[in-house]
């Protein structure tokens, strides 16, 4: 949407139907949904306000969100839509359906020298534009990279 057309918050959740959930964390759950305007799949990641630090006041979260949609990079899942209502923050990113890096290596072993080179460059490059907006990534490692999709020729994104 642009957005001086988007609903308000509480009428677009009308646009959502959220499916099964993909990861749990203590600050929230990340479902698999459809954008039912479009058919889109997509996932929506739920954060409670009340499990969010003490420093995550509202004015840092938004801060945080406008930062994210400003990202556009091929190793970062797309930020496409976001908004709250009631007592969650509710973030609609790009789908990644593939495995997690650990999971890759896991089952099938060390990976060849050109792939691994082929993802570190990748992610590398992400970090560095993570940089130049003055963000860390504080938990880079490969249960975080997620593949895009399940063909060898997806690109590992930094979740």
């Amino acid at each position: 949407y642009p957005l001086a057309e988007k609903p308000a918050p509480s009428e677009r959740m009308e646009f959502y139907q959220l499916g099964d959930i993909q990861t749990k964390s203590v600050s929230g759950n990340v479902h698999e949904a459809v954008f039912t305007l479009t058919g889109q799949q997509v996932a929506i990641k739920v954060l409670a306000k009340s499990t969010l630090d003490a420093a995550d006041t509202e004015e840092v979260v938004l801060s945080k969100i406008d930062t994210m949609l400003k990202l556009d990079h091929p190793h970062f899942a797309k930020l496409l839509d976001w908004f709250e209502a009631n007592d969650k923050y509710y973030l609609v990113f790009q789908l990644c359906t593939g495995k997690t890096l650990f999971d890759k290596i896991r089952d099938h072993g060390q990976l060849a020298e050109a792939d691994a080179s082929k993802y570190m460059q990748g992610i590398f490059q992400a970090v560095a534009q993570l940089h130049q907006h003055g963000i860390m990534h504080h938990k880079l490692n490969p249960r975080k990279l997620v593949f895009l999709d399940s063909t060898d020729e997806a690109p590992p994104y930094a979740n």
